[in-house]
Parts: structure tokens; C-alpha cells; sequence
């Protein structure tokens, strides 16, 4: 390959041979072509590596491979460990193609977090026509959906019924005493199936799977020597579990895989290789390279490549050691998951701006950041304020990580604290990213005054939750915060400055008492007949109405902070700073059944004692975060439709059941603590209970009334956590 061009800009490879570079450390040519620091990471979903390989087996053609010339000593990136450093001699970058490339890799190798499957005997039928054109049924099986997708549709999630009895199944095979309950406590299979593994999972919606790497290597891998093998070889790659379905003979669809596999490894498939002479070279800092020019072009018409990804690649363009500062923080335990690379790039580069006495820009866009990196005539330039944010110190650690580990032991929830008022990680993550940078430029101000930050723990946690609540501008408010800092510079965190700037500028709403809050069902009695949106959220010369619709029905996510004593220990190995890539293992569960009050079609009303319920105020009940809770999907399941009064264990409760036993919940009002429910309100969810769609006065009042003081209570313990009434003008402490 290293000859590849000799008198063309084309030329053609067996597609065997094009993959051994990749993999084979044995080849002459192994990692002639790499990727440029320009390029990204794999972006490609399951659906369309499947969709891949099912033209390559067909033998369709899957478009070309752009490449230019790599000169020895030039930084890199490999595509299979990801490390970028220098080249060891001369070669190839790879332009376009990256994608297919890794997809086609992935058939030959499995990765640690992926493997590709194959069916001897699929079944082809799906409910989009869209997908009606595979001959072959491939399975992606990735540490994120390791079932493999839908029969019916693969660019669909299994549904949990049908994943439930495989876990059931993998359950039997295990010795620990813990129960299988989620897909994250499930691994892949990456090795020899014929020795089948506890706690692995296979293919769910496939017949007869057999890994396609290992299907191969049986016929002769890379070696680029077909090997036809027998029907009794190929059984014994199918897992265990599959053994007794195996037919004594060859099924109908085996000739044609067979077919597919010798047409890649017999050295006739082979792929075009396009060559392009084009080098990176400095230019002005107003214009982009040829290098630039050239990969935006080629990019178009796949996944774009754009605004903070376009940035980030901009910047490993112009900083060699660019992509491995970032990835250090990304692949750190403790830090790692906060942000994306491109996420990292563009905090830093507030901070950056802002140590520069720089106008702030929430969102620069590709154009002012192209400007700023290229433009090195500043003594302070911003391409040596990224180098010297994101480069490791003698300390071994880069500034920027130490600021994102500043802010995550601050704000995170402290699980050996029970009373501990910080945020669990997946309420931090469910915060835009953008709100977060105001904290880091506060923190990196006083990095070295670890009283000052400790003592400004409630004011920064104030910030973040009142603007995730409330802001719907994330870049507008972002941008006041920093300013703001700006103006209090050596203080301590100025959220409350920024609460009423923010105000000022109507960017947000003013922050009720419980009192403010609850006025609409405290002036008035419940009567059984629900309250209407216009009773609820549009009080006449009310400033709250606004934030107490926020609250009453926007704010589910806010119960991961309030059962946080419980949810941290439920889901035992679930890490849920893995940007939900897998199931979350929890439901947001309905107090009281949806079921028990919302019907369809002919069915909508209930036995409700003649009184008629508008619909749009059952759905403000039932939907308010008066009547949700977190709460593990797997005990949600197994409590189905039943009356909240048998959730919560008020009626008939069976102390030795799996539930109980698993939550280490013996007790009513342990039940109730663990659902974010006053104790002290026993009597009226109680009361509020009943069968099935039978709701009488005396049930809708009580349901009601417990709705509204469950509302009222989550706000106050809000509240008054926060301290929120230092916000408010006229209340002293």
C-alpha cells in the first residue's frame, strides 16, 4: 500500500487488506493510514454499521476512501486505541470514510465495548418499509444495548418486557446473591462463545447468531486465504443457549453468508482509495487551510461537522497536543463524564476570554474561534491561554481539570452524608453545560482559596438549580452570570446579583415563598373537582403564576434530588454519569396509577359519584410532581396498576416480599421517606385510594388535598434548604 499512487490519485485495494492495516500489528502496512487531529470520533449509530455490512456481504459498493499524504514525525491518531502522537514513518491520513471504516473493522475485531453478530436463520420482516431491503440481519450488541435493537424495526430500542426474561435467564447462570435487574449489569460477549460465559448476553431477536469476527477467522480471517467451512464448524460459534435449535443441515440463508464472506476475504471486493495532495499549512488567522477547506467539504453531504465540534477540531489542527489534553480530562474517573471534548473546548475557552479581559461570547461559532487561534501577535493569545488551561502542571493535572474537580466535590451529592444538600450526578447532568461555565471562570479566579470556595457551596448551587428551573436562555443568562462575576471580582459567588439582573432583564421569574407558592389551593378547600390550570397558574396580579406552573408540573427531574438518600444506593453499579447510553434503571412512577384516573376513547370518564371532571385538570394531577416519584423500574413493573395504597404498603403489606427485602424498606413510613412523601400525610394518601377508576367525593378530595400539600411540602424542603429566602427582598434570616 505504501505504493499506492505511483502515477494516479486512485487506486484500488482488496477490502481484506484495507481492514489488516488496521488490526494486524504483524502487516507491513499496519497503521499506514491513521487520522488526522482534524478528525473526530466514531458517530455512527447501530442501524447504520448494520446497514453497512448487509451491502458489503451483498457485494454493493460502499463508496470511496479519501486519503493525503502523512509525513513521518507528524502527530496522528490511530483508530483503534485512539492515542494520537507522532507518526512513525510516512503514510496516509484518512480524510473521509472514517465511519465505514471503523464499521467494517468492527466485523473483523470486536471491541471491548462492541461486537457484531450475524444470523444463520434470520427472520426478515419489519414494520418500516425502510428496512425491508436487508437480505441479511446483522446485531450490534454494544455495553450500551446489549440485547442487540428490535425484529421489527432495528433503529429501535428493545422494549423492558422483552428484554426482562433474558435477565431473568442470565440470572439462573449466576452465583452472586445480587439480582440481574438491569442492562448494565450485563456484559458482552468479546471471546470465544463455544465457552460460554455467566452474565453475557446474546442477540435477543435473532435465531441462530453466531459472532460475525469469529465467522472469519473460521474462514480464513485476514489472511486473505478462503476457507470453506463445514456446517459443524459454524454450529459450534452459536452460544450455548442456542445449541438445541441447531438443524442437522445447512439452512437456506448459510450459502449466502458463506458467499458474502469469500467475496470479501478472496481478495476480489476491493475498496477505491482517492488521493489527495494536499498538506496543513499555516495560514492567515481570518482564513481556513486547504486541509480545513477540503474536510469541511467532504463532510457535508455525511455528518456534518460544524459549530463546537468544528472549534474542537480547530484547535488540534493548530495544537499538536490538543487531542490528548482533552482526552486526559475525558478519560478521567472523577471528571469525565461533566463534559464532552467539545464541551471542554468551548468552557475553556470562556475562561481563556475572560482571563484575557476579553468580551464574553457564549456561543463564538467557528468563525470568531478560527480568528482567536490564528491570531498568535498577542503577548496573552488565546492559543497560549488554551495551552496553558489544558496542559498538565508538575501536579500531573491539567488547571481545566482541576477546576472541573473543584466544582464536581462541591456540588456533588456526598453519599456517606445522608443530610448532605448537593446534586446527584444525574440532576447535574441534566443542567445545560453552558450554565456551568460562570462557575468555572468563578472558580479558576480562586483556585487557590479552598475556604472561599467552600464557604460559596449553597450560593453556586442556588445559581444552577434556579436556572435550571426557571431559565429557558441558557446562553443569555451565562453570559449576564460571568459579567457579573466580572463586576464582583475577589467576592464571593454573586447569585443573587444575578437573580435580579436576571429579573431586570426578564430572563427569568421572581422566586415565591411556600407561602407565595401554595396560595391557590391554601385560599380555597379542595371540593373533590380538581382545580383548573386557570385556578392553579393564573391568579389575577399573581408574579408567581409562572414559577409555580414551573414547579407544579416542569420539575420532575428535581425528585432525583429529593429521594437522593435512596436512589444512590438502589441501582448498585449503575453509573449514572454514562450520558443515559444505558436504560435508566428507574421510572418515573405515578403515585397514583394513570390508569386508575385517565382512560380512552369510550372509557374516559369514571364512577365519580355524577360529578364530571374536566380532563385537562386530571392530567394537571396526575402529571404534577405531586403525584410522581423515582422509584426502581423492575419494583414499578412488578407493582403493575395496583392502588397506590398497595405501593406504598398501607394496605395488606407483605413484609417478606422481594421489594421490601431488595430496598431495605420495612416500614410505611420507610416507604414513604423513600417515595419523597411527608410522613406525616399517611392518613390522606390513604385516604386517596380505592379500586380501579371508582373515585367517589370523599377519594377525589382527599387525592386532591394530598396532591397540593405534596407539592407544598417538596417546595418548602426546597426552600428553605437552599436558603432561597436570602433572594427574596424584605425577608431577614
Amino acid at each position: 500500500m505504501k505504493n499506492l499512487f505511483p502515477k494516479a490519485d486512485a487506486g484500488f485495494c482488496p477490502l481484506v487488506e484495507y481492514v489488516r492495516t488496521f488490526i494486524d500489528k504483524e502487516s507491513p502496512d499496519h497503521n499506514i493510514i491513521q487520522l488526522p487531529p482534524i478528525q473526530r470520533n466514531a458517530v455512527w449509530n447501530i442501524a447504520q454499521i448494520e446497514r453497512l455490512w448487509d451491502s458489503v456481504l451483498r457485494g454493493y459498493p460502499i463508496g470511496s476512501f479519501l486519503v493525503s499524504l502523512r509525513e513521518k514525525d507528524v502527530n496522528a491518531r490511530d483508530l483503534q486505541n485512539g492515542k494520537q502522537l507522532p507518526s512513525q514513518e510516512d503514510g496516509y491520513f484518512l480524510l473521509d470514510g472514517q465511519q465505514r471504516t471503523r464499521a467494517l473493522v468492527l466485523g473483523f475485531k470486536p471491541t471491548a465495548t462492541a461486537r457484531l453478530w450475524v444470523d444463520l436463520n434470520p427472520t426478515l420482516r419489519f414494520d418500516n418499509a425502510e428496512f425491508n431491503d436487508r437480505r441479511f440481519m446483522l446485531r450490534v450488541l454494544t455495553s450500551y444495548q446489549p440485547w442487540g435493537m428490535n425484529d421489527r424495526n432495528p433503529a429501535d430500542k428493545l422494549p423492558e418486557h422483552q428484554k426482562y426474561p433474558a435477565r431473568e435467564h442470565l440470572q439462573q447462570e449466576r452465583t452472586e446473591a445480587t439480582s440481574l435487574r438491569y442492562d448494565y449489569e450485563v456484559g458482552i460477549h468479546t471471546g470465544d462463545v463455544s465457552n460460554d460465559t455467566t452474565g453475557i448476553s446474546w442477540p435477543l431477536k435473532a435465531s441462530l447468531p453466531v459472532p460475525l469476527d469469529a465467522l472469519i477467522a473460521l474462514c480464513g480471517g485476514t489472511t486473505g486465504q478462503f476457507k470453506a467451512p463445514s456446517w459443524q464448524e459454524v454450529c459450534a460459534l452459536v452460544p450455548a443457549r442456542h445449541q438445541s435449535e441447531l438443524p442437522d443441515s445447512p439452512t437456506n440463508h448459510f450459502d449466502s453468508l458463506i458467499t458474502g464472506i469469500r467475496s470479501i476475504l478472496d481478495k476480489t471486493r476491493m475498496v477505491v482509495l482517492l488521493y489527495q495532495n494536499i498538506q496543513h499549512t499555516p495560514v492567515l488567522a481570518d482564513e481556513q487551510d486547504d486541509m480545513e477547506v477540503l474536510f469541511r467539504r467532504i463532510n457535508a453531504g455525511g455528518t456534518v461537522l460544524q459549530g463546537e465540534e468544528m472549534a474542537y477540531s480547530l484547535l488540534k489542527a493548530s495544537w499538536d497536543g490538543a487531542y490528548d489534553m482533552v482526552s486526559e480530562i475525558v478519560n478521567s474517573y472523577t471528571v469525565g463524564y461533566l463534559l464532552s471534548p467539545t464541551a471542554i473546548v468551548m468552557a475553556a475557552t470562556r475562561i481563556v476570554r475572560y482571563s484575557h479581559q476579553e468580551n464574553d461570547i457564549a456561543n463564538p461559532g467557528v468563525s470568531n474561534f478560527r480568528k482567536w487561534i490564528g491570531d498568535k501577535a498577542l503577548s496573552n493569545s488565546f492559543l497560549g491561554g488554551m495551552q496553558a488551561l489544558l496542559q498538565k502542571e508538575a501536579s500531573g493535572m491539567a488547571v481545566m481539570q482541576q477546576v472541573m474537580e473543584s466544582f464536581c466535590q462541591l456540588l456533588l451529592y456526598k453519599e456517606q452524608d445522608r443530610e448532605d444538600i448537593g446534586l446527584p450526578r444525574k440532576l447535574l447532568l441534566s443542567i445545560n453545560p453552558v450554565l456551568f461555565h460562570p462557575v468555572f471562570i468563578w472558580l479558576h479566579e480562586h483556585k487557590d482559596d479552598t475556604k472561599k470556595i467552600a464557604e460559596n457551596r449553597l450560593s453556586i448551587l442556588r445559581y444552577l438549580l434556579y436556572s435550571y428551573l426557571t431559565v429557558d436562555k441558557s446562553d443569555q443568562t451565562s453570559r449576564i452570570a460571568i459579567e457579573t462575576i466580572r463586576k464582583h471580582t475577589g467576592e464571593g459567588f454573586p447569585d443573587k446579583a444575578i437573580y435580579e439582573i436576571l429579573l431586570d432583564e426578564e430572563l427569568t421569574v421572581a422566586i415565591p415563598t411556600p407561602d407565595e407558592l401554595s396560595k391557590p389551593w391554601t385560599s380555597n378547600q379542595a371540593d373533590g373537582t380538581f382545580r383548573t390550570g386557570h385556578e392553579l397558574f393564573e391568579l389575577q396580579d399573581d408574579p408567581y403564576n409562572q414559577f409555580r406552573k414551573w414547579f407544579w408540573e416542569s420539575s420532575r427531574e428535581l425528585l432525583l434530588w429529593f429521594q437522593r438518600q435512596h436512589s444512590t444506593t438502589w441501582f448498585p453499579g449503575y453509573n449514572p454519569t454514562s450520558s443515559d447510553a444505558f436504560d435508566t434503571p428507574y421510572d418515573w412512577d405515578h403515585i397514583v396509577p394513570y390508569s386508575h384516573l385517565i382512560g380512552q376513547g369510550s372509557n374516559n370518564n369514571y364512577h365519580s359519584s355524577s360529578v364530571i371532571i374536566d380532563n385537562d385538570s386530571r392530567y394537571k394531577y396526575i402529571n404534577s410532581i405531586g403525584n410522581y416519584r423515582l422509584w426502581p423500574l423492575w419494583c414499578n413493573r412488578s407493582d403493575g396498576n395496583q392502588c397506590h395504597t398497595y405501593k406504598l404498603r398501607m394496605k395488606e403489606p407483605d413484609w417478606d416480599d422481594d421489594i421490601v427485602k431488595e430496598l431495605q424498606l420495612s416500614s410505611v413510613t420507610a416507604f414513604l421517606q423513600a417515595s419523597a412523601i411527608d410522613p406525616k400525610d399517611e392518613e390522606l394518601w390513604y385516604n386517596a385510594g380505592g379500586l380501579y377508576r371508582d373515585w367517589p367525593e370523599e377519594r377525589r378530595i382527599a387525592w386532591q388535598t394530598a396532591v397540593e400539600k405534596r407539592v407544598t411540602y417538596l417546595y418548602t424542603t426546597f426552600f428553605d434548604t437552599f436558603l432561597f429566602k436570602n433572594w427574596k427582598p424584605g425577608i431577614q434570616l
